[in-house]
């Protein structure tokens, strides 16, 4: 940034001329502006916009804020500016002037009032300022005024116009609104009549306390059928009785008093038997009745059984039947059995209810669904209404007030002066014309791609300065100009610099040969050859042994420069065998200066690849064992690869670039590609050309005699016939 601003004291410089015919322009036409046009009168009015509480209900606060009509994004204050010159507005502003005014505003047209109408926001507020100019200071101030009640006016017919469609709309919505709550409302009530739910949270609760009671009751019923089950199997083990039916037949035969007779005579029978057959033996006679006195009775015992059982149970029931304890554990036998058979019923009961009070409470969520659809239904179609009929009320209210978003301030009242003058047009003038002037001076920078000078060439290319060459140098020397040249410290004080300059930047730098440099340009036209000569001169004037190498194959011009013979030369060296490496230098006119002109001109291919043979590397390397300064002209960058290839055998690539000459971009491009190739560049040497713009500066000691720069000597006009 500071690089930049270092170069606008130069680029004014260079674009006074057109910046001041600019302003010049600007000015006069300013003031001839101002002292030929009607005087014009002007006044102000202004208008705030704000969203104060103006209505008494909320939906006539709402058409009042205009805010909520803009679309997003949009300006408000600038929507509304643009509504203040609406065709409608002043066509109603014209109208009220015409019954103001009459014949005064004959002819005044909404184009006219809006061209000399405008409208500005005041800064960080709702403030519009309306402003009007007019040749009548009391039209002015009329007219203003009109048009700011007719904005007004307006505003509160496009509120009440809103507020009217509204009520309308509303009107014509809440009938239908009432005819969807009753549809929704018979909906409801129909399916709750299907599916009998009343109140679904309700019946839920019930059905979950229900199906817990019950789960309590199977609960229990369970615990009690168990506890019966293990008596009854205990009973069962005791008394031996396999079913109920078998327990009953004990029962009944255990009551009956005479086979329980008949029972006690069997028992004491079998008694005596035992003991007389132990005590008497088996074959007593008296064993023998008793035998027969015991099976009697037995037959008989079993004719009694038979009375009191089906056929064929009368063996199924043994002696314990009659026993109280037996007849006790049968009994209780019996009961559990009853029991068990109660308990069993019951519980399958319970299950069965509990069972359908869980299908019931599964389906409650399918009815719920559908049901709080029809709920919501007519939930929303209840509220809808209400919200209509509240917001038609609102309509209503709004309709009948008289509302607005949009205040006059303050009035216009008719100016004094006029507002235009000549001093005040002139002024203006001089502003523009500045700003014209800035932008003059941009557009020719911008269109101009050469570079001017050094700063200019630091702060765009990314490369340093090695030296500026002074400027009245001749274009065409001869030995004479380059002798004369010498002489004169002004030319030759930069050179010496940039020697110095050479030398100190070549200190280090192991693996090159430190004292040959590389000289080029973009083209043919900056001046590298006369360069590489005056360079050479000087060089050899600080007591350098040098030597001028011609590579520049494309324009050959050393050997007229420093009047040698053009051949033979370094094509010659390269090419026939009977020359040796540096046999064929020549010595010039000035002291420690040597010259290896080109030579014989060959073929294109021949010449183009000169630079690429072994052969010139080994020229320069014994080059730079022979002499302190070593400086090599090669072709034009832009157009060759020469210089590229050359600086790879010495210290680095010197480019030289015109001033006033030069492009820019062309220059940029060309040192990206060097970078790329990996050339080493030392830097730039800025050869000045005078400016048109300005007149050509000499030095303080002008000579005596100098050449004109198209006219050479006449030896070396001789040298060029006889290269012809």
């Amino acid at each position: 940034m500071d690089n930049h601003l270092s170069l606008l004291p130069s680029v004014l410089k260079r674009r006074a001329l057109p910046a001041a015919a600019t302003l010049l322009s600007a000015m006069a036409v300013g003031l001839a502006h101002g002292l030929l046009t009607e005087p014009t009168y002007k006044a102000s009015t202004r208008l705030v916009i704000d969203n104060q509480t103006v209505s008494v209900s909320e939906l006539g606060q709402a058409i009042t804020d205009v805010q909520r009509s803009i679309p997003s994004g949009a300006n408000l204050l600038a929507t509304q500016s643009e509504l203040i010159k609406s065709e409608r507005v002043l066509q109603r502003a014209i109208n009220q002037l015409e019954d103001d005014l009459g014949s005064r505003i004959e002819g005044l047209t909404v184009d006219e009032l809006r061209k000399n109408l405008t409208v500005n926001v005041l800064p960080a507020t709702n403030i519009l300022e309306l402003t009007y100019s007019h040749p009548d200071p009391e039209i002015v101030a009329i007219a203003l005024n009109r048009v700011a009640e007719a904005v007004v006016a307006e505003g509160i017919d496009s509120v009440r116009s809103e507020a009217i469609a509204l009520r309308e709309f509303l009107e014509s919505k809440v009938p239908e609104q009432e005819i969807k709550l009753r549809v929704a409302e018979e909906a409801e009530s129909q399916y709750r009549q299907e599916t009998g739910i009343v109140a679904i949270d309700v019946q839920t609760e019930n059905l979950v306390q229900s199906l817990a009671q019950l789960k309590n009751q199977e609960r229990d019923l369970l615990t009690q059928f168990q506890e019966v089950e293990v008596r009854s199997r205990l009973l069962q083990d005791v008394t031996g009785v396999d079913n109920l039916r078998q327990a009953y037949r004990a029962v009944r035969v255990g009551q009956n008093e005479d086979l329980n007779r008949l029972e006690a005579q069997l028992l004491s029978l079998e008694s005596a038997v035992i003991e007389t057959q132990s005590r008497l033996g088996p074959q007593n006679p008296e064993l023998l009745a008793l035998l027969e006195q015991r099976d009697a009775t037995r037959v008989l015992y079993q004719q009694e059984l038979a009375k009191i059982l089906p056929p064929g149970s009368a063996g199924a029931v043994g002696r314990e039947s009659s026993e109280t304890i037996s007849q006790n554990l049968v009994s209780e036998f019996i009961l559990r059995s009853f029991e068990r058979s109660a308990l069993r019923e019951k519980l399958g009961t319970v299950r069965a209810e509990r069972l359908q009070m869980e299908n019931s409470l599964a389906d409650i969520p399918k009815f719920q669904q559908p049901l709080a659809s029809l709920v919501r239904e007519r939930e929303e179609a209840a509220n809808t209404l209400s919200l209509l009929r509240n917001k038609l009320e609102e309509a209503r209210i709004a309709e009948a007030q008289i509302v607005n978003n949009i205040r006059l301030i303050d009035t216009a009242v008719a100016p004094d002066s006029p507002s235009s003058s000549p001093l005040v047009s002139l002024v203006l003038a001089t502003a523009a014309g500045l700003f014209s002037a800035v932008g003059v001076i941009v557009l020719l920078e911008a269109l101009d791609d050469r570079l001017h000078d050094a700063a200019e060439i630091e702060a765009t290319i990314d490369l340093p300065v090695l030296g500026v060459l002074p400027k009245g140098l001749p274009q065409n020397p001869d030995i004479h100009t380059v002798k004369h040249f010498l002489e004169q410290i002004y030319w030759t004080e930069p050179y010496r610099r940039l020697v110095k300059a050479l030398e100190f930047s070549s200190q280090g730098k192991l693996g090159t040969k430190s004292n040959i440099f590389v000289i080029s340009g973009l083209t043919e036209r900056e001046g590298q050859s006369l360069t590489t000569t005056n360079l050479a001169a000087v060089a050899s004037q600080m007591s350098r042994q040098s030597l001028v190498v011609d590579a520049n194959w494309q324009r050959p011009l050393q050997h007229l420069f420093l009047n040698v013979r053009p051949r033979p030369g370094l094509c010659d060296v390269l090419q026939e065998p009977g020359y040796s490496e540096l046999s064929e230098v020549q010595s010039s006119a000035i002291a420690h200066l040597d010259v290896l002109p080109f030579g014989t001109s060959g073929d294109y291919a021949v010449k183009s690849n000169l630079a690429e043979t072994p052969e010139i590397h080994t020229l320069l390397l014994a080059a730079s064992k022979r002499y302190d300064f070593v400086a090599v002209t090669a072709p034009p960058i832009a157009t060759c690869a020469d210089a590229a290839t050359l600086s790879n055998y010495g210290t680095g690539l010197i480019l030289v670039v015109q001033a006033n000459a030069t492009s820019r971009s062309l220059l940029k491009r060309t040192i990206a590609d060097l970078k790329k190739s990996g050339t080493t560049i030392l830097g730039l040497v800025v050869a000045q050309t005078p400016d048109p713009t300005e007149s050509s500066s000499l030095p303080l000691e002008t000579p005596h005699r100098i050449h004109n720069p198209l006219v050479l000597s006449t030896q070396t006009q001789h040298i060029v016939d006889s290269e012809k």
